[in-house]
């Protein structure tokens, strides 16, 4: 306390203690949209064929991303699909290149009762800056020529954020899906 003339009196009792406050995290808001990529065919044996482009980004503070849950579509997804998978766009250009666009999965999950969860292998941290993220599948080389296989985010609560964030229902419709695409067979030559 300053006196700023020697006519003031302070009274009280010294110090003045105020309760503690807590300080509590901000909720941001994941924002997400998608493209459907699923154009054309898959054929037999082919690995890396990107289905789905998210791009994401956070309305205010950065967030982090440890989850997104999956459901298949189409007739040969538990048969015909040997590993689905997510890539992050190194270089945010938003073109799927699977030999610099780094795995951010294991690379291993399936779909099993038409369904698949992919863990992170580091928590994605997602900011107000838009990032890219493909999601791709591997197809069995004896997978069924004339199966189709597809992929849907049924719900916002299918990306699995760190507490207290959200995804906002805003920018995206659910269900989000790509293809189903049709299995083509492989060439023999």
């Amino acid at each position: 306390v300053r006196a700023v003339s020697p006519y003031t009196t302070v009274t009280g009792s010294f110090p003045v203690n105020t309760p503690n406050a807590a300080i509590l995290a901000s909720v941001n808001r994941l924002i997400v949209s998608a493209s459907d990529l699923s154009t054309g065919g898959l054929v037999q044996g082919t690995t890396n064929a990107a289905l789905l482009k998210l791009t994401v980004r956070s309305d205010l503070n950065p967030l982090k991303w440890q989850r997104l849950s999956l459901t298949g579509l189409g007739s040969g997804v538990n048969t015909d699909v040997a590993a689905v998978k997510i890539f992050r766009d190194s270089n945010n250009d938003g073109v799927f290149q699977a030999g610099s666009d780094p795995l951010v999965t294991s690379g291993l999950d399936a779909f099993s009762a038409g369904a698949a969860e992919l863990s992170f292998g580091a928590l994605q941290t997602v900011t107000a800056s838009p990032q890219s993220y493909f999601v791709a599948v591997d197809i069995k080389p004896n997978a069924l020529p004339g199966d189709t296989v597809g992929l849907r985010i049924s719900t916002s609560a299918a990306f699995l954020l760190d507490s207290p964030n959200l995804v906002s229902t805003s920018a995206a419709s659910y269900p989000i899906d790509a293809g189903p695409a049709t299995v083509q067979q492989f060439a023999n030559t």
